[in-house]
């Protein structure tokens, strides 16, 4: 059976836009992010609003930082998330290939579909030097059914690496080189993929909607902050 490595061709390879937008917004962190930041915005948005139109004092008045709190952590996971869709989008296409091998590996706190989370550390060599990269990954059998890991790192920093087999859908080659979904299933990953964020920031948009009086004709909106 033939490996996605062997029919890579050399960079810049193209890809199709769907596996660009599945890298670049699909996986944990982007979804986790996008929810945790909704809901930290919302929560403050909401807190402030009533305690301001209800005159509560300054100990009331420190609830509203309470979601900022999930607020912090989405962005968080959001910019890492964000950070290795644009490092995985890059590679794809420009890319160099080479072979590591997992050296070690331990699992963390984090589970997902009831599957442990495990961060492998993988070994592979790049212009004679060795470098180390760490992957993390619930689908473990991606990284445990060879001995061998294709690796696509950055010729101008080796250290930005990324194992192919941990993208968050499986990939083939086409007729003319170009990277494509392996069936049906990577579609499904990128409409589930860029559904959350579509949807959380259609709910940021109503809400400001809202409370400008854009939305519902409300006199209690927060255009009133405008007025003078």
């Amino acid at each position: 059976m033939r490996n996605l490595s062997d029919d890579l061709s050399f960079p810049p390879r193209p890809a199709s836009i769907g596996v660009q937008l599945s890298v670049l917004f699909g996986g944990f962190n982007n979804q986790f992010g996008w929810i945790f930041t909704t809901a930290g915005l919302l929560g403050f948005g909401i807190f402030s609003r009533v305690l301001i139109e209800e005159g509560e004092g300054l100990k009331s008045f420190l609830i509203p930082f309470i979601p900022l709190v999930f607020l912090f952590i989405g962005v968080y996971f959001l910019r890492q998330g964000i950070n290795q869709g644009l490092l995985a989008r890059y590679l794809l296409i420009n890319g160099e290939l080479t072979e590591g091998e997992v050296v070690s590996w331990e699992e963390t706190n984090t589970r997902i579909n009831d599957e442990p989370v495990i961060a492998y550390t993988l070994k592979y060599k790049a212009d004679n030097v060795a470098y180390r990269i760490t992957e993390k990954t619930h689908l473990h059998s991606r990284l445990e059914d060879d001995d061998k890991e294709p690796i696509l790192y950055d010729p101008r920093n080796p250290q930005d690496a990324i194992a192919i087999d941990v993208l968050p859908m499986e990939l083939e080659v086409g007729r003319n080189g170009q990277l494509n979904f392996a069936g049906g299933a990577g579609i499904v990953r990128l409409v589930l993929g860029l559904l959350i964020p579509a949807i959380c920031i259609t709910i940021i948009g109503a809400y400001v909607a809202w409370e400008l009086g854009y939305l519902f004709p409300a006199e209690d909106g927060i255009q009133h902050l405008f007025d003078n």
